[in-house]
């Protein structure tokens, strides 16, 4: 089976640089290593991108499983996963996904 490719788009890279940046304030080591951690469960949707939970989103399919206390949430194409938010899990999905693109 081949491996799909994994791409961010811009708003979940910013919901990156702002789980940084809200963890750097008591801890940048912390940050540093939720990030890392973050990025690092995304390489499992390379041989295996149906891992997660399928949810819908303005009729959009879309997949999420949680990682430290946050929801990636990605979409599966015919190879390839695109990384669409990276939220906390304690936020109300349909709020935090209100306004922001699914594409």
């Amino acid at each position: 089976m081949p491996q799909y490719t994994v791409t961010w788009t811009t708003p979940a890279l910013q919901d990156l640089r702002g789980i940084h940046a809200y963890i750097s304030q008591d801890s940048p080591a912390n940050a540093r290593g939720v990030i890392r951690e973050i990025v690092l469960s995304t390489r499992m949707l390379r041989d295996f991108p149906y891992v997660g939970h399928p949810v819908t989103i303005r009729r959009r399919a879309l997949r999420q499983f949680v990682i430290l206390n946050h929801r990636l949430i990605y979409r599966v194409d015919s190879h390839s996963v695109t990384i669409v938010a990276v939220i906390h899990s304690a936020r109300l999905l349909s709020k935090a996904m209100r306004g922001r693109p699914t594409t």
